[in-house]
């Protein structure tokens, strides 16, 4: 399963708590998200640095996922059982 999230905000992390209680079973794996950058920043040939990167796993507590969003990013959290 893969769960896809925007943080729009300019300047503040938003914290992003998920029930898996309908998903048993079910743990992170992988986390990426593209962040860190300036939001008028593009890659070119001399400058590809706005790319998807691994993050450590979000935090989980029984049935609930917990993960930082950097502000302006753009993040996928893949869990699989």
């Amino acid at each position: 399963m893969a769960i896809f999230i925007v943080n729009k905000s300019v300047d503040e992390n938003a914290l992003l708590d998920i029930n898996l209680l309908d998903f048993d079973g079910y743990k992170p794996f992988e986390f990426i998200s593209m962040d860190g950058f300036d939001i008028d920043d593009a890659n070119s040939i001399k400058n590809p640095f706005v790319k998807p990167h691994n993050n450590p796993l979000p935090q989980t507590d029984g049935n609930l996922l917990t993960a930082d969003l950097k502000p302006l990013s753009w993040n996928v959290i893949r869990l699989k059982k």
